[in-house]
């Protein structure tokens, strides 16, 4: 039996990047192979709502994806994290 692989990827996003994101997010979903998981790591400083949802609708079985919201408070990052794994 193939041991299971699992693909950790990170981007770092702005507002401007997200259509870009989503397209590259589109691809790597569509020409991966089926049974190999994906988690995706999505880094921003604050992205708008309508953004986050347009990203997170792209995930799916075997593609999780985490966006980690990264913000200064008293000179250190704090990250928030939101997993938009597929419910399925």
């Amino acid at each position: 039996m193939p041991q299971q692989t699992t693909v950790p990827i990170f981007f770092s996003v702005d507002d401007g990047y997200v259509p870009c994101q989503a397209v590259a997010l589109t691809s790597i979903r569509t020409n991966k192979d089926p049974q190999t998981d994906f988690v995706i790591n999505i880094l921003n400083s604050g992205l708008l709502q309508k953004n986050q949802t347009r990203l997170a609708a792209l995930a799916a079985p075997h593609f999780t994806i985490n966006l980690s919201t990264w913000t200064r408070s008293r000179s250190r990052l704090v990250a928030t994290q939101i997993n938009c794994a597929a419910i399925m």
